[in-house]
């Protein structure tokens, strides 16, 4: 086996020398390497918010320049108004004036070959002709190139929108077919309601029917006609309650009728806010004539409350129903009165025979008593309806 030689020692020096110099260069490479990195990183940070920075300013000077549009739009609004309809004029003038000049040219060259004329007087009118056509077209220049630029600016203008155009009928009175059902409604107090008849009246008919079966007539006697009791009846009509939420009613009892004086409640019915509402008593009845058809509605309307009738024919003229109105002349507190006929017998003293005259002589006939006249009626309401 060989021997290495003592120089290899030496030579494992200079390579680990070598070794280390190039890790430490590698080192000092990476480390500026790093600190060239983390500069890059703040200069692009940076340039972002520049950037951004950038665009914020672009952005409010746009607004700008949109103010400032907008402002120059208004004041060079009215002066294209004012010339807009100049601009065809000046052109038929510009070629008028052209067409005269050439005429002018041709007039005065013609006439000097035959006569002498002024020529430097002729050079000057045709230098102030070509002078004003100059201006003229500078003018029709001038006034095109500000139609162009109004019309731009009012092409990037929003248009306004346009409220919907409301519709307004124009009333049409005709009389009512004689096939159709009325329906009325009162409207007094701020309120509305419909008069009802049906109900109310078969109330109080049951309890003529129950008064006649609990009771007997009694029989007729020398000194009565026989018959019911009207005491008792009277009694127990006035007994019972015909009125409800929306209706408070007195009756007039007489022995061959009944009448039922209706009064609206201060909550009777719809207000002018409640009326509009699905559920309201006035909606509901308006639908229900719409599902039956041929009928139309008469309303009959107080003084205080025209405010309601216009909103209750509103909608009534929406869902299709034809309608007739009037101002209620009414001058009693009642709004409505029902008439129930009262078809019993009631037992009352007969009369009394007339004594005979002593003389036996006929004695005249009385007069007849003057017939009372007859109270003012209410004024007729005449039913019309309205297209």
């Amino acid at each position: 086996m060989r021997r290495k030689p003592q120089d290899d020692a030496n030579n494992l020096d200079s390579l680990l020398d070598a070794l280390t110099n190039v890790v430490g260069i590698l080192i000092i490479m990476l480390v500026v390497a790093l600190l060239g990195m983390s500069e890059a990183v703040k200069r692009i940070t940076q340039a972002r918010e520049l950037d951004e920075r950038v665009k914020v300013d672009h952005l409010l000077d746009k607004e700008k320049e949109l103010e400032a549009l907008k402002e120059l739009l208004k004041q060079l609004e009215p002066d294209w108004r004012d010339m807009e309809p100049e601009v065809p004029m000046n052109k038929v003038r510009l070629e008028q004036l052209t067409k005269q000049l050439e005429a002018l040219r041709d007039k005065v060259t013609a006439e000097a070959e035959k006569k002498e004329y002024d020529v430097p007087k002729l050079k000057d009118e045709a230098t102030e002709k070509e002078a004003e056509q100059k201006k003229l077209a500078e003018d029709l220049e001038k006034a095109i190139k500000r139609l162009e630029e109004l019309r731009a600016l009012l092409d990037k203008t929003p248009i306004p929108e346009t409220p919907p155009a409301e519709i307004v009928r124009i009333p049409n009175p005709r009389d009512v077919d004689s096939s159709f059902r009325k329906v009325v409604f009162h409207v007094a107090n701020n309120r509305i309601l419909e008069e009802e008849h049906e109900r109310y009246r078969e109330k109080i008919e049951r309890n003529i029917a129950a008064f006649e079966r609990r009771f007997r007539p009694a029989p007729e006697t020398e000194e009565e006609t026989g018959g019911y009791d009207f005491d008792k009846f009277k009694d127990l009509i006035d007994r019972s309650k015909y009125g409800d939420r929306n209706v408070d009613i007195k009756l007039k009892i007489y022995t061959s009728r009944i009448y039922m004086d209706c009064y609206m409640t201060e909550n009777a019915g719809d207000d002018i806010d409640s009326m509009d509402r699905p559920n309201s008593l006035y909606k509901r009845k308006i639908y229900s004539m719409k599902r039956e058809g041929k009928q139309y509605g008469r309303y009959v309307v107080y003084p205080n409350s025209f405010a309601e009738y216009v909103k209750a024919r509103n909608i009534a003229d929406n869902i299709g129903i034809p309608a007739g109105w009037q101002v209620d002349t009414n001058t009693k507190d009642r709004n409505w009165s029902i008439y129930v006929p009262v078809k019993l017998k009631f037992n009352k003293a007969k009369p009394k025979p007339k004594p005979k005259s002593e003389g036996g002589g006929n004695k005249p006939a009385p007069k007849p008593k003057p017939k009372p006249q007859k109270k003012p009626e209410r004024a007729p309401l005449r039913d019309t309806l309205v297209d």
